[in-house]
């Protein structure tokens, strides 16, 4: 039997978008999945969030794991620190769209938003969005159909911006089914397709470094799923550290019968007024900065 994953990848760097494209698309066509890349438009600010993040002890934590002497180039000449991630390589957002896949909007400022989310007005969002859309209609000449914001930040004034903008759906949050969430005073009109898996990079935090028990941990959250599965990669540390790990994760999944999907795909099949209604909450996750929205 035959059961569908929906495949997340977000872009956060141009060192991502550089370098781990081709081994996704490569491994990905392998098993004939398809996925769904999630890619800020905007500038590249992964040392100005670093400097953001300097004095929060989470970010230690993180760092002792993530590595990102290995993971970004930041003494590299040749990387352009602060260009543009999606709107700085549009052949490779045409290369993603040519292999089937779909590209969704990550925001403009991966950093900014990252940051700033819980403070960031509706206008200033609403700017941050409007800029990655016409990026994104300059490159690919149709409007996105999805969108998820940067480190899983949700409230009241992102669904006041992006429920005019009529997305097909939104990966904001994370929780175990798709739903409509109550942020605020009222219901967003904007469909949610949640996250149900944790990231790798959390399940290693929480593993203390341990790949190998790492992917036997993420193999079983996978396959204690039923109805729904939303899985999320990322093209800094999976790949830099974790691609042979992935190698055999999609391996795995391609001969116990599952079936890489598309958000939006998925998205098309399902109808607001049949979802179920849930209450935004935050926490934290294990390497995570900052705090994430989730339903249950």
């Amino acid at each position: 039997m035959t059961k569908s994953v929906i495949i997340r990848i977000d872009v956060d760097s141009v060192e991502g978008i550089r370098n781990a494209i081709p081994f996704y698309l490569k491994e990905l066509g392998k098993h004939n999945f398809q996925a769904s890349f999630f890619i800020p438009l905007g500038q590249n600010n992964v040392l100005k969030a670093a400097l953001w993040r300097i004095w929060r002890p989470s970010f230690w934590k993180q760092s002792f794991y993530m590595k990102p002497w290995k993971t970004y180039t930041w003494f590299d000449k040749d990387v352009d620190k602060t260009g543009d991630i999606g709107a700085g390589h549009p052949e490779v957002l045409r290369m993603i769209e040519e292999h089937g896949h779909e590209i969704a909007l990550h925001g403009y400022d991966h950093a900014t938003i990252s940051d700033n989310a819980y403070s960031m007005s509706a206008v200033d969002y609403r700017k941050q969005i409007d800029m990655a859309c016409e990026a994104y209609r300059d490159i690919l000449g149709h409007d996105p159909a999805g969108t998820g914001s940067p480190g899983r930040r949700y409230n009241q004034v992102f669904a006041d911006v992006q429920d005019p903008m009529e997305f097909l759906y939104a990966s904001d949050v994370g929780g175990p089914e798709p739903c409509q969430v109550r942020v605020g005073d009222r219901v967003s009109s904007t469909i949610q397709v949640p996250v149900n898996i944790e990231s790798v990079f959390s399940i290693v935090v929480r593993n203390r470094g341990n790949h190998k028990k790492s992917l036997d941990d993420l193999i079983s959250q996978i396959e204690a799923c039923d109805d729904f599965l939303c899985l999320l990669l990322h093209t800094e540390y999976d790949y830099v550290h974790f691609r042979d790990h992935l190698r055999d994760l999609f391996t795995h999944m391609a001969d116990n019968g599952y079936k890489g999907i598309r958000c939006d795909h998925y998205a098309e099949q399902l109808k607001a007024e049949d979802l179920p209604i849930k209450e935004v909450k935050y926490g934290q996750w294990d390497g995570a900065v900052g705090p994430i929205a989730y339903t249950d």
